[in-house]
């Protein structure tokens, strides 16, 4: 299990996060909704991880990276905001885990957690 969380993190830093660097946000799972996955910006030629963040639970949730900060829910019943550099700005307590992908739309987060609730 602690495997897949560092690969969790490994494929978010090193494959979704350099959206973040660029002009294009993410705001939501598979980017639009439309879910096209497709972003027109330009990504680095060679990728390298740039942080990590470590919370007290899995991570399951792809993140939505808006404004230069990123979102993210996790099993430790908390759902994150961090800056583009791995700084936490917020975290918000939930009564469970936070599984579903936030969507983040006219400067509101919207996510799922499995204590029956959209936040």
């Amino acid at each position: 299990m602690k495997n897949k969380k560092i690969f969790c993190f490994l494929f978010f830093i090193l494959f979704l996060l350099p959206i973040a660097f660029a002009s294009d946000d993410w705001p939501m799972f598979r980017h639009d909704p439309q879910h096209t996955g497709y972003s027109d910006c330009e990504m680095l030629d060679e990728l390298e991880l740039l942080w990590k963040y470590k919370t007290g639970g899995r991570v399951d949730s792809s993140p939505a990276v808006v404004n230069d900060k990123v979102y993210f829910g996790s099993d430790d019943h908390y759902f994150y905001c961090l800056d583009t550099n791995g700084n936490l700005l917020w975290k918000y307590e939930t009564g469970d885990c936070v599984h579903s992908s936030p969507a983040v739309v006219n400067d509101k987060v919207y996510f799922g957690s499995y204590d029956n609730h959209l936040y």
